[in-house]
């Protein structure tokens, strides 16, 4: 049996791609039944939709179209969430179990962004550069 967080994540699933509330419901039980997992949602087809029961054409077309949006935020927001990671934490590795030890100093990209700013604004200007000769 699915869990409520499960079925709950689905109805959500299903409401959000326009389906009505009560088709929602009897979808998300369809997808915990034939054990559908979050990371399957770009394997969906017509034809396995089809298989497990859903066969209103519009209710196909959107839950098709829904999963591939929520399958690609789901993805930019791991990549981002992995990327916040590093950023925190450039002296661990995610395939490397024992911490690395940095030889060098560690910036903060906001640091290093502020320092980018001052090196920028004491580079004279071309005009400077004629004058100093």
């Amino acid at each position: 049996m699915a869990s409520m967080s499960e079925t709950s994540y689905w109805i959500n699933f299903f409401t959000s791609s326009g389906i009505p509330a009560g088709d929602a419901t009897h979808y998300a039980i369809i997808f915990c039944d034939n054990r559908i997992t979050r990371d399957m949602l770009l394997d969906l087809s017509k034809e396995y939709l089809t298989d497990m029961g859903i066969s209103r054409l519009g209710d196909v077309i959107a839950i098709l179209k829904h999963a591939k949006e929520v399958y690609n935020q789901e993805a930019r927001d791991k990549v981002m969430k992995s990327t916040a990671f590093s950023l925190e934490s450039p002296s661990q590795s995610a395939y490397s179990p024992s911490p690395r030890r940095s030889t060098g100093t560690f910036i903060s990209f906001s640091q290093l962004r502020s320092l980018f700013f001052i090196i920028q604004a004491k580079q004279p200007t071309s005009q400077e550069n004629i004058h100093s000769f």
